[in-house]
């Protein structure tokens, strides 16, 4: 089963959920992919008018042949990981999908505002560099 877990590699916010999800993904099933990667570029044509996956303006996450964005993405990856992960996901599932879209739009639209923006993607240490795609 492929898990992927496409980000925006230069959003230091990005980038830190990055890190805490490969921390708490003890099984190491998921694999990851800057939205700014060739391999972005090639899988996420199916979800995007633009050759330019960014203009998504969301973590997308793809698992099972289905792409996930925004609020239903975070939902997804929580929901996949061990522990207390999957009942704090249900719990955000009860809130209202559009309440949650907004949310999640209004943090990125604001990401760079917030949090900076980097020069350039971040790699991967040689621990993770098995995990991510490229």
């Amino acid at each position: 089963m492929e898990r992927i877990i496409f980000f925006d590699g230069i959003c230091p916010l990005c980038n830190r959920f990055i890190k805490i999800v490969q921390r708490l993904d003890r099984k190491k099933v998921f694999r990851f992919s800057s939205l700014q990667s060739k391999t972005a570029a090639q899988k996420l044509t199916k979800i995007t008018d633009t050759s330019d996956p960014l203009s998504l303006n969301s973590v997308v996450y793809f698992q099972d042949g289905q792409y996930y964005t925004q609020s239903e993405a975070l939902y997804q990856i929580l929901n996949n990981l061990a522990g207390p992960w999957k009942a704090i996901a249900r719990v955000f599932k009860t809130l209202p999908k559009n309440w949650r879209d907004r949310i999640y739009l209004y943090v990125a639209d604001n990401r760079y505002r917030w949090f900076g923006k980097l020069e350039s993607c971040p790699l991967p240490s040689a621990k993770e560099k098995e995990f991510y795609l490229e």
